[in-house]
């Protein structure tokens, strides 16, 4: 298991570039509101090519932009976003705090893609018999 914070951005980036996220499917999402300030995010994929298990687990979560789950899951990239114009809005909206959050975006094979905001993420990845 291995953990990131916004301090850690370019070893995240770097850990991301070499995982097997990439064609990566969602297998389950679990929403988590601790309160009404605080959520957590669970996803667990699964990538048969190599044959691994990715468990995703994202705390005090803020989703920027979503899309609509669909039967199409596969991801084909997941990494560290840069600040766009979706996040200028979000954080214009919702007078949220950026600062010691990393900003996350996830691209699915039908192009449909997904912004969050978290101050933490952890990643274990485990083996597929």
């Amino acid at each position: 298991m291995i953990a990131f914070s916004a301090k850690e951005v370019e070893s995240l980036r770097n850990f991301l570039y070499k995982s097997a996220f990439h064609d990566a499917c969602v297998c389950n999402v679990e929403f988590i509101n601790l309160d009404h300030k605080s959520s957590n995010l669970h996803m667990t994929l699964c990538n048969k090519c190599v044959k691994v298990q990715i468990d995703v687990h994202f705390e005090d979560v803020a989703i920027v932009s979503s899309v609509e789950w669909e039967d199409d899951t596969t991801l084909v990239w997941f990494g560290v976003e840069d600040k766009d114009l979706a996040l200028t809005n979000f954080l214009a909206e919702h007078d949220f705090k950026e600062e010691d959050k990393l900003y996350l975006g996830f691209q699915f094979l039908s192009l449909r893609e997904m912004k969050l905001l978290c101050r933490k993420i952890t990643i274990a990845e485990t083996s597929l018999c």
